[in-house]
């Protein structure tokens, strides 16, 4: 009795594991599936490298001036291909050329990562030149505010790369006839990348370099930066925000008997009447009949 009991389970078991499902179909007609949208692909990384504007001076000593005071406004570098400025710094800085020249280091003006390429200008505005002579301070004329310097600068993937303006001051300065200082640009640009600094109490050096481009440019009397310096064999003066070349003098002479005493000579030329214009000069010169 046993024993028949246990097949009888057994084939129950069997019967309920082996019939057959029933299978539900739809009875609309399937469509088919359609494929999954391909992931865009992911953009590429921008390559980057770090620019540095440094300002120096390697002026020669220059008797009586004693400060060289200009105030930087902003940098900013063209894009060669991509045709556009891109601003490495805004900041108002005020430098005093001189006292770069006496630490005899290079200052930073600012930095900034761009993505990796070349760069075909370089462009500096500056305001406010004071000169201090024999102790006094003075202000000087700059022909142009803007300085654009067509140097090319490389910029390389996770590099640091350098444009130094080096601001050659006693070359710069010039007098005019009526005792006006104009300051007019020589700068002496260079171009430089996989650079390493050497950090000074006062400023940085260059301790690693790979030069890429050096171009010595001066401003010219109408304010333009290039090859062409301010001609200082010319007299010039400054009328409103313009450099102009003094006119020559005009020669007024006064005739006296002859021969003539020193005295009356002297008393002569405090008679003259010479009139003096803005930009002129007029020489009186006493002469004997003969």
């Amino acid at each position: 009795m046993k024993n028949e009991s246990l097949v009888l389970w057994v084939l129950v078991f069997f019967v309920v594991a082996c019939q057959p499902r029933i299978q539900e179909v739809d009875s609309a007609p399937s469509e088919p599936a359609s494929p999954a949208p391909s992931p865009e692909p992911l953009p590429e990384p921008v390559k980057e490298g770090v620019l540095f504007v440094t300002i120096a001076d390697k002026a020669l000593d220059m008797k009586n001036v004693s400060s060289v005071k200009i105030k930087i406004l902003s940098a900013s570098v063209y894009h060669k291909d991509k045709e556009y400025w891109t601003t490495v710094s805004d900041e108002d800085v005020v430098i005093d050329l001189l006292q770069l020249k006496a630490d005899d280091v290079e200052k930073i003006y600012g930095n900034k990562s761009l993505p990796e390429g070349e760069f075909s200008q370089v462009k500096l505005k500056v305001a406010d030149v004071k000169v201090t002579v024999n102790g006094k301070e003075q202000d000087a004329f700059l022909p142009s505010g803007e300085l654009k310097m067509q140097v090319p600068v490389v910029v390389e993937a996770d590099r640091q790369s350098l444009v130094t303006i080096d601001f050659v001051a006693d070359e710069s300065l010039h007098v005019t006839g009526d005792g006006k200082i104009i300051f007019a640009p020589v700068i002496h640009a260079r171009s430089k990348k996989d650079i390493v600094f050497s950090e000074q109490p006062k400023g940085v050096r260059v301790s690693k370099e790979t030069p890429v481009k050096a171009a010595m440019l001066s401003m010219n009397d109408k304010g333009e930066l290039g090859a062409e310096k301010l001609d200082v064999k010319k007299d010039w003066t400054i009328e409103g925000n313009k450099v102009v070349e003094r006119k020559p003098a005009e020669k007024t002479r006064i005739e006296l008997p002859h021969p003539t005493t020193s005295a009356e000579k002297s008393a002569a030329m405090k008679e003259a009447v010479v009139e003096i214009a803005e930009g002129e000069k007029k020489v009186v010169v006493i002469q004997d009949k003969k």
